[in-house]
């Protein structure tokens, strides 16, 4: 498929006509290739290009993408969030649930929990007990916010999930204990 066109015409002179012309071409280009990619068929093609869509070839790249896909969803459920068991704690709602993701060489933790019981100053209370495979290989400490403070989360290299109140004051009963925070196994 060909097409010619002729090149715009400058008119140094006269800039408002230039400015014309070249719309006028811009638009029968435009027209033009509207026209070519519509119309294109396999006869526009080399027939090495036409044999990339031939059915054995289509039925080729279908079978990769199942297979990529297979591999996608076995990784997504083996990269899946699960539920922490709480301790002492219950989950503020399904939600916001504490919640852990293991990502092989990475554990992320987070969500919302209410502590059952008031946590006095300078006591430590496990918030809960990881499984194996959440377990680090050494004691990680991160933090989580109760309002305006901060209380200690640690890792254990036993599972143990523990939060530390190195504050002056008593954590209410209830009160809300929002974390998010990552360690490495």
């Amino acid at each position: 498929m060909a097409f010619y066109m002729r090149s715009p015409v400058y008119t140094p002179n006269d800039p408002v006509k230039s400015v014309k012309q070249l719309h006028s071409w811009l638009y029968q280009l435009n027209e033009n290739l509207k026209f070519m990619f519509s119309n294109l068929d396999s006869d526009n093609f080399t027939s090495e290009f036409s044999a990339c869509f031939s059915e054995e070839s289509v039925m080729k790249t279908q079978e990769e993408i199942k297979k990529l896909d297979e591999a996608l969803r076995e990784m997504s459920q083996e990269c899946a969030w699960e539920t922490l068991a709480l301790s002492g704690f219950f989950a503020g709602g399904d939600q916001d649930a504490p919640r852990i993701l293991n990502l092989g060489g990475q554990a992320y933790v987070a969500g919302e929990a209410r502590i059952l019981s008031p946590l006095s100053a300078g006591s430590n209370v496990i918030l809960a007990q990881l499984s194996q495979k959440h377990r680090p290989r050494i004691k990680q400490e991160s933090f989580c916010r109760w309002g305006r403070a901060f209380l200690i989360l640690t890792v254990h290299e036993n599972g143990e999930i523990s939060v530390f109140n190195p504050l002056d004051e008593a954590v209410d009963q209830n009160a809300a204990l929002s974390f998010s925070f990552s360690y490495g196994l």
